[in-house]
This record gives structure tokens, sequence and C-alpha cells, in this order.
């Protein structure tokens, strides 16, 4: 689980019901009812669910009453859930949740002129629901509530809407942990599996509370449900950030009709992409970094740009591929860089991106009040001439060792250029004796199961990786040879320009154990 808000939630588990009331009539008043199921729950103590036996359409003709203790709404069966439709139920809001805890799953709200659902007790969460026709999809004012898997779309207001007493809700993604916040999944057939799609509203997410996390969502236009059904866009922006201390990451933000995202308020802005009539990230008073170069390979690129901001100041610098701008790309490197005293930062890294044009964004990082620039204007990377990165294994051993005995081996593998290589590996045939002790490693991890390996990752021009690998010498034969060989590039086969030098080999005599002799 990517646990954002891990700490508010420890402390929920699955509801313990002290009472189950099912729904099996889809009429407005009488016993089963939905109003009898929610004034029963009310009435009685502890947790109570309420049940939804078939998929059953309930018309209202009036306001339902609000849920004032902990209940958990649930499907009843694995196929699709109930539908509650506000046509005729007045100015009113659908499922009001006054009572902390409480769960709503796998239901239809849908056409109520007040907000689909309205989250005003703590620590509830919504999940697997469709929205649609309300004035917002859902209303969250109280706090560390969660939003995941449902469809929210073609609301007149907002898809979702945390008022300013809302904190630390999550919006997106949660993938349920058994005993930990949720209880089992229930298998029910949904359009989307654990991400929000939020579509065809007015504006996709107003975030008026702080503190608050938007994680994985899909914000806008072309997600398909499943069933053929595509989410236009959000006529406006799709998420306007007005409280302070929130967070938006890894989320997919297209062809909404205003900015993808509308900052009021400092917030922290990671891994999101997308291209929407306005800017990706607008009204941010941090400026965006400016890149300078880009040269790319097959395999990784070089990355050279500067920053003008704050002085003294740490800052997180994302790089996106932009090669297909309006499907998003993805930030998929990035660096961190403080200013000098007069506001300037130089970065150069090298890169696992492969893209023939990037864009860059600067977060200010500061506690509670980080920032991220707008993207930088789109930057044309420049293929390089050659694509060989040159390697040399080198080997070291102790020519003799006693049987019983400890030794330490050494391979230094280093990349004499001119290019980079993103994925790179050594392969070792020790002999079948060997038992191994440890291993230390200046870059990457080292395996010495059955395959004994060591997954370098990128090795830079001119740099070098250290292996040293502490074995035991067996009793047994009197010589040991140790082999290493560096494969350069494991993901696009990068082809090494002097393949003579990438393995290496070193002898160990072995000295056979001395007994003692008595006299």
């Amino acid at each position: 689980m990517r646990s954002v808000l891990a700490a508010a939630f420890l402390f929920i588990a699955a509801p313990l019901c002290a009472a189950t009331f099912t729904v099996t009539n889809g009429g407005d008043s009488g016993e089963g009812t939905l109003r009898w199921a929610i004034e029963s729950a009310n009435a009685a103590p502890g947790s109570n669910s309420i049940v939804f036996a078939t998929p059953l359409t309930i018309r209202l003709a009036s306001p339902l009453p609000s849920v004032t203790g902990r209940v958990a709404f649930m499907p009843g069966w694995s196929g699709p859930g109930a539908t509650i439709d506000g046509t005729t139920a007045g100015d009113t809001d659908g499922l009001v949740l006054e009572g902390d805890g409480c769960s709503i799953e796998a239901l239809t709200v849908t056409n109520f002129r007040g907000d689909g659902i309205v989250l005003a007790g703590d620590r509830g969460y919504v999940r697997h629901m469709a929205l649609s026709g309300n004035r917002n999809g859902i209303q969250i004012r109280g706090n560390s509530n969660a939003v995941y898997g449902s469809w929210i779309a073609n609301n007149r207001a907002a898809g979702v809407w945390v008022t300013a007493s809302g904190s630390e809700n999550i919006i997106g993604t949660i993938e349920p942990t058994p005993g930990f916040f949720f209880p089992e999944p229930i298998p029910v057939v949904f359009p989307t599996d654990e991400a929000d799609v939020i579509g065809g509203n007015g504006t996709g997410i107003v975030l008026d509370g702080g503190g608050n996390v938007v994680d994985g969502a899909a914000i806008g236009a072309a997600f398909n449900d499943g069933f053929g059904d595509i989410a236009t866009a959000n006529s406006g922006d799709a998420v306007i950030v007005n409280g302070s201390g929130n967070r938006i990451q890894d989320t997919r933000i297209v062809g909404n009709g205003g900015a993808g995202i509308m900052l009021n308020a400092p917030a922290e802005i990671t891994r999101t992409r997308g291209c929407n009539r306005g800017p990706l990230i607008a009204g941010s008073h941090e400026r965006p970094p400016v890149l300078l170069s880009a040269i790319r390979d097959i395999s990784a690129m070089t990355i050279d740009g500067r920053l003008d901001a704050l002085p003294n100041t740490p800052y997180h610098i994302e790089v996106d591929s932009i090669d297909h701008e309006c499907d998003g790309g993805f930030f998929s490197d990035s660096v961190d860089v403080v200013t000098d005293a007069g506001g300037s930062s130089v970065f150069h890294f090298f890169s696992a991106i492969v893209a023939n044009r990037i864009a860059a964004t600067a977060t200010r990082i500061v506690k509670d009040a980080s920032a991220t620039s707008p993207l930088s204007l789109p930057f044309d990377a420049v293929q390089k001439t050659t694509s060989s990165a040159d390697f040399e294994t080198t080997i070291s051993a102790p020519a003799v060792a006693a049987a019983g005995s400890t030794i330490t081996i050494e391979i230094r593998v280093t990349n004499h250029g001119p290019a980079p290589a993103a994925s790179t590996t050594i392969n070792m045939r020790y002999p079948l004796s060997l038992v191994p002790v440890d291993s230390t490693t200046t870059s990457g991890i080292c395996a010495l199961g059955g395959i004994k390996a060591c997954l370098l990752g990128l090795l830079a021009p001119g740099e070098t990786a250290t292996i040293r690998h502490r074995v035991r010498i067996a009793d047994g034969e009197t010589l040991r040879t140790y082999t290493a060989t560096v494969l350069p590039d494991g993901v696009t086969g990068l082809v090494d320009p002097v393949p003579s030098n990438n393995t290496a080999t070193a002898t160990v005599m072995v000295e056979a154990k001395t007994r003692a002799v008595r006299h």
C-alpha cells in the first residue's frame, strides 16, 4: 500500500456489526426499505450493517435521514449493487454519513439536487461506487476518510469536494490489507478496480481543506469504464487547491477544460502527468527549471539544466518524458539540488529516461509548504552519435589459500564510455563447493544463491563499481577458479565495442590441511 495516511487509519479494522438490516424493497417507506434500514441502524447500539439483498433501484420521494452511528453499507451478493435515485427526493443530499467509521461500497447514487454522498464523520471509506448526476459527487467534511475505486462522473459541480473542515483524507488508490484498514474485498462487478475515475464534472476535485492526498486518481477524458462507456473531460480545472499542505501524486490528468492543477495554496505535486487546455500546474509561484542539454542513447540519457529560485533552498527536480504529450508521459527520474546564496543551482545527472522530448518541474522541499513549479518548456533531446559503452572487468583473489579458510574476491567493473549503460549485470561462475559468506558492493545488490550475480544498475562513463565477496574454501580439489563476466545492458542489449575484456578470471591454489604428527 502507498500508505501516505497510514497513521490515520491504523486503528480501523473491519466493523463488528451488532445488527444487520437487509434492504429488500425499492419503495420509499416501510419495512425492508432503505429508509427503514437507516432508521433501524440509528436506533440500534454499536456498529451495524445495511445490506442490499438484490440490485434494487430505490426511488426516493423525500430526503433520507442522516446516518448517525457506525454503519457499513454493502451488497449482499457478488453482482452490481443497488441504485439510489434522488430525482424526486427534493432539494437534498443523498446519503449523509455523520457517524465515525462508516463505510459504503458497490452502490450507485445518482440524480440528487444536493451532493450524492456526504462524509461528515471521520475514518470512513467509500469504495467501488458510481456517482453521477448530483451537485457534487462526494462532499467530505470529516477527517481521515478514504475514497477509492469509484466512478465519479458527470456531476454538476465537483466530482469530489473536500470542505475547509476536511483534512487528511485520501482520494484515489488504496490497496486493501486484511486486518489493517479494510475487510477482505467483496468480489463485485465494477467499472474500475482500485483507482478513482473522475470525469465529466464541472471540476474534478476541490481541496478547500488541508493535509489531504490525491493519490493515483484518473481525472479527465478517455477512461473506459469496462462496459464501453467513456468518461468525458471535466469542463473546468481538474484539481483546485485552496487549502495548504495537500499532496497530489501519481495522478493522470488529461483533456480537462481548464488547468490540470490550479494552485491557490502551496501543494506538493509528484509523478503527476497529463495535458489540458490550460497548463498542467497553474498558479504556482515557483519558477520551473531551464533544461540546457539532453543527450540520449538507446539505454539512457544525460540531462543538464539550471534552476533559478529561492536562495539556500532545497529543491526536487523531476524530469518528465513527453514524447506523447497528450497521453501525459510520466515523471520517470529526478535529482535533488540546493540553491546557492544567489538562488541558483545547476544539475547534471544520468537518467534511465529514453525520450525524444522532456520537460521538468521543481518542487521546493519545505515542511508543510512545498510547492511545485509549472512544467518547463519542452526540450528536444539530441541523439548521441555513438551508443556504445565499453566495459572492462578485473578480478583479484589470493594466489594461495588454505582449505577451510575465508578469502576475499574483488571484482571491479569500469565503464570507459562514451555512453552510460542503464542495466549492468555481473555474472559469476564459482566452484560448486563454494560456500558464500557475504558480499559488499559500491553499486547495486548481489545474490549468492544458485545463480551468482550482482545487479549494478546504471553505470556512467568513467564510473567503476567494486564488488567484494568473502567466500570460505572447502576441502576437496587443490585448484579453485573464479570467473566474472559483465553484461553491459540486460534491458536493451547494448553491444560492447571491445568484448574481449568483459570477462576476467582468478585462480587460487588450495593448500590441504596439515595434520599434526605425534612423536
